[in-house]
């Protein structure tokens, strides 16, 4: 348990840490079970946005949240974070169907659906409702 919490210490508040332990503790006891079932999980690098995005009507609103920290961030390791936050807005429509938003400051991270639940839930409903 503790190289678990030690491996994100440092840049997860202890809150969030104890929640991502959580959660991986989780994957790691049921991973055996889908190993044996055939189950994988996909890889996202892997996944074919192009193909899934383009079944979306060209008039369909859409909302794309990204967090300033988390692409600044992607982008630091080399994963191009804010191209590729950008190119995914642009798969999903127009800049007339396609909301952008992003989120600053120290909850705008990777995990920001953690770290601002209400803030995301906030937008998502003002989208909604319009």
């Amino acid at each position: 348990l503790t190289d678990l919490y030690n491996k994100r210490k440092d840049w997860l508040d202890p809150e969030l840490n104890l929640r991502v332990i959580q959660s991986e503790i989780t994957y790691l006891v049921n991973r055996r079970a889908r190993y044996a079932k055939g189950i994988a999980l996909e890889n996202v690098s892997e996944f074919d946005y192009e193909t899934a995005a383009s079944q979306v009507p060209e008039d369909t609103p859409c909302l794309a949240i990204g967090g300033q920290a988390c692409t600044e961030y992607l982008d630091s390791i080399g994963y191009q974070g804010t191209r590729r936050f950008h190119s995914g807005c642009e798969l999903l429509g127009s800049t007339n169907h396609c909301e952008v938003v992003t989120l600053k400051g120290p909850t705008s991270t990777v995990n920001m659906m953690n770290q601002d639940p209400r803030g995301i839930v906030d937008l998502c409903l003002t989208f909604l409702e319009r």
